[in-house]
């Protein structure tokens, strides 16, 4: 039950508060996507994607940003994964990545220390976790802590 609902506020924070200096541009609306890979045979769920705001050619989407929001530490492979489904989307006709596309990793737990190393290494990986997001005193708006994203790290 919390793996969903966490999915759909990491969606709702792109969609409403993160700013296009985190995002890397602006952004149309950020969804949850289906992708099929027919090397294995099996659909696979990306819980954000978000098309860049500008539009090059109609009927056409250019990703600029791609998350997951897990429940569970995150480690290396939920990097890959990540990278490997957006490949999958760019292969279709109407899709391509921009060049600064942005990958973003939420997590309730935290991340593995060589991955931390990697979104310290490369701009475009955002780590995330819960404890990233405070309420501003009365209001439900959420308020990021610090221009860059606090870390948790996660004994292996």
């Amino acid at each position: 039950m919390i793996g969903p609902h966490f999915e759909s506020l990491g969606r709702h924070w792109v969609n409403r508060y993160a700013d296009s200096a985190t995002l890397g541009a602006a952004i149309g609306s950020a969804h949850r996507v289906r992708i099929n890979d027919p090397g294995r045979r099996r659909f696979f769920e990306m819980d954000i994607a978000a098309p860049s705001a500008e539009v090059d050619q109609p009927g056409h989407v250019m990703l600029q940003v791609v998350g997951e929001a897990k429940a569970t530490r995150l480690d290396l492979s939920d990097l890959a994964r990540l990278d490997r489904l957006a490949h999958l989307l760019a292969g279709r006709g109407r899709v391509s990545l921009s060049p600064t596309l942005k990958r973003m990793l939420f997590s309730l737990t935290g991340f593995a220390p060589p991955l931390i190393e990697t979104s310290d290494q490369r701009t475009d990986v955002e780590l995330w976790t819960s404890t990233a997001f405070t309420t501003a005193p009365d209001t439900n708006i959420p308020l990021r802590e610090s221009p860059k994203p606090r870390r948790q790290v996660c004994g292996r």
